[in-house]
């Protein structure tokens, strides 16, 4: 509909638009376990990062998304633990990422797909982040080890720790 030069702002009337904006603002809105909204004290919605400076942008041309989801996801958790030791657990890190979820639904050989993707996650953890300059002494999953890849069975089992010692003085 035109522009306003003053307030820098863009007007239009696309039905199109408005449900791009509007899917774009209900994903970026932070949910519990049972898919309720959380919210401030305030009652101000709580909304999810919208990027991390610790995650290379050069991860953007990796072809595994799932393995790129679940490395934004496990940045997130680190980040939020602070100096604290964060974990999380695979059924969780599968829960957070709808595509990884939905792959699973639908492939017959789930424990293949889960080798893969978390064998990249792994991967990507240690050269498309900056995880290891930024917290000292921080304890990366080892991408070889069996025990860091979970299994249709042992998905509720297995919990994933990040250990470190805070942030280094930078």
């Amino acid at each position: 509909m035109g522009y306003d030069e003053s307030t820098n702002l863009i007007r239009f009337s696309s039905p199109y638009l408005n449900h791009i904006i509007e899917t774009i603002y209900n994903a970026s809105l932070s949910r519990d376990k049972h898919g309720s909204l959380r919210k401030y004290k305030s009652s101000r919605q709580i909304t999810n990062p919208s990027h991390s400076y610790l995650v290379k942008p050069s991860i953007a041309k990796e072809r595994n998304k799932a393995a790129v989801e679940n490395v934004f996801i496990i940045v997130r958790v680190i980040e939020q633990a602070g100096n604290n030791t964060p974990h999380i657990k695979a059924s969780t890190l599968i829960e957070r990422n709808e595509a990884l979820k939905t792959r699973l639904e639908q492939d017959k050989h789930t424990s293949t797909l889960l080798k893969s993707v978390f064998t990249k996650t792994w991967e990507l953890l240690r050269d498309q982040t900056r995880l290891l300059e930024v917290y000292s002494e921080i304890v990366l999953p080892n991408p070889e080890d069996a025990q860091n890849i979970p299994t249709a069975s042992t998905l509720k089992e297995i919990t994933f720790t990040f250990r470190h010692n805070g942030k280094k003085n930078q």
